[in-house]
């Protein structure tokens, strides 16, 4: 099955997913752009693989880039920052990236020259593609330069074209002192520049935006990227489905959306796999739970690996958890009982868990992040 620009459709995981195979977020798309018409500021919060970035980087920031023919957009991540420095090392690697991105090399020279004379930019040639390759003179030494120096940059260039900031998984400056009381005076210093903050953990979102005392408390509209409806993914699915003659019928296709927690990428990844094996038939929870199993199988390597790396007190809360699949009271007396481990060192362990995004909460429950390591250690633990 081909799109109407003869583009392959696919189950697409492990990437970000493009503009002809992201499901459903048509809503969502048209609100952000109304958003960054209006420069408004966004905190934006999805699980991980829920394809927010899929979302903002390949059709948001694609279209803003349409509409504005000459334009910046500065993207950078912040998934595992853990001091300051790391943060403006981030900050400036992006910012140089960013730049390069938005505007071509062949008259970067001259756009340095009309927004940033302050930079000294370098040029090499790439070693891989053999294309000329543009150093902005900003990258040499990182502790110089402050989270205030990199939005000067930016703030310099929103005064000559329309710029774009999107910040992905900010969350994670919550663990770094004082980061998001700098945050705070830079964006207050900011004008006509709409702000994105994108996130996969919510209550580090919450710490930061909705804690009174906290520097950042209610900064900007909230967006949360919902759940793709039951039908809407179904039809999705059974749209690539097609090209193997394979048929999924709804209650097959809610029954699979649960299992992975209604995360598209995992989805994703079992739907691949049965059209990797089977063709010309109807799919059933038999044929979906067999492929788990073997997608599981396939991938024993990996989770070992990620198993290696907890401790022995972590391991055996994580294979409690995998088990019952959702607990409200970590530190009830079951979950005591079960584990054989104190309350406190449960407490301790869970905070961890919730922090590195092992485990996350969603209402009042607690679950492992990731449906297919929970199923993994269901079965081989």
């Amino acid at each position: 099955m081909y799109d109407t620009k003869g583009t392959m459709k696919q189950f697409i995981f492990d990437r970000l997913v493009d503009r002809e195979n992201l499901c459903n977020l048509t809503k969502e798309k048209d609100q952000f752009l109304h958003l960054i018409e209006t420069k408004s500021n966004v905190v934006v919060y999805a699980p991980r693989n829920f394809g927010k970035t899929s979302l903002l980087k390949n059709i948001v920031i694609d279209d803003f880039r349409k509409l504005n023919k000459k334009s910046f957009v500065f993207f950078a991540d912040l998934l595992g920052v853990k001091n300051l420095d790391s943060i403006i090392g981030r900050l400036m690697n992006s910012f140089e990236r960013s730049f390069n991105e938005s505007f071509p090399v062949k008259n970067i020279f001259e756009n340095i020259k009309s927004l940033l004379s302050m930079l000294q930019p370098e040029v090499s040639i790439d070693s891989i593609t053999g294309n000329p390759s543009v150093s902005l003179g900003i990258s040499a030494d990182k502790k110089e330069y402050t989270i205030s120096y990199v939005f000067q940059l930016i703030s310099a260039i929103s005064k000559k074209i329309p710029v774009l900031i999107v910040i992905d998984e900010f969350q994670d400056i919550v663990r770094v002192d004082e980061a998001q009381a700098l945050f705070r005076s830079v964006f207050q210093e900011m004008h006509n520049m709409p702000v994105i903050l994108m996130g996969s953990k919510r209550h580090l979102l919450g710490d930061i935006f909705s804690i009174p005392d906290a520097p950042l408390y209610s900064w900007g509209i909230d967006i949360e990227i919902p759940s793709i409806p039951y039908n809407e993914y179904q039809v999705y699915i059974n749209d690539r489905f097609s090209t193997k003659n394979i048929h999924i019928a709804y209650d097959e296709a809610v029954y699979l959306q649960n299992l992975m927690h209604r995360i598209p990428e995992p989805v994703n990844i079992i739907c691949q796999q049965i059209m990797d094996i089977y063709d010309n038939l109807e799919i059933t929870k038999e044929i979906i739970n067999n492929s788990l199993k073997q997608i599981l199988d396939n991938r024993e390597s990996r989770y070992e690996i990620q198993i290696q790396g907890f401790s022995e007190t972590e391991e055996k809360i994580l294979i409690e958890l995998a088990k019952i699949k959702t607990i409200e009271k970590p530190q009830s007396k079951i979950f005591i009982a079960k584990t054989n481990l104190t309350s406190r060192t449960i407490g301790k362990i869970f905070d961890k868990l919730l922090q590195i995004g092992i485990i996350e909460k969603t209402g009042t429950y607690y679950r492992i992040s990731d449906p297919l390591f929970m199923f993994y250690l269901n079965y081989y633990r």
